[in-house]
């Protein structure tokens, strides 16, 4: 994992993190904790939520 991460150039290094951060918020979104017994929010709008969260507080 290492290895791969030292091979990256920076640019690939700044595009992994936003993807990683999008997906991590993602999941944190959609657990059920994280949601009203009533919610009807799908994965897509978790996704969204989390992109948005990202592109512009990240």
């Amino acid at each position: 994992m290492f290895l791969l991460i030292s091979r990256m150039t920076g640019i690939q290094k700044i595009i992994a993190s936003f993807i990683s951060l999008i997906l991590l918020a993602t999941f944190l979104f959609a657990l059920p904790i994280s949601n009203l017994p009533t919610s009807e929010a799908t994965l897509f709008d978790h996704l969204f939520t989390a992109i948005s969260f990202v592109c512009v507080s990240g």
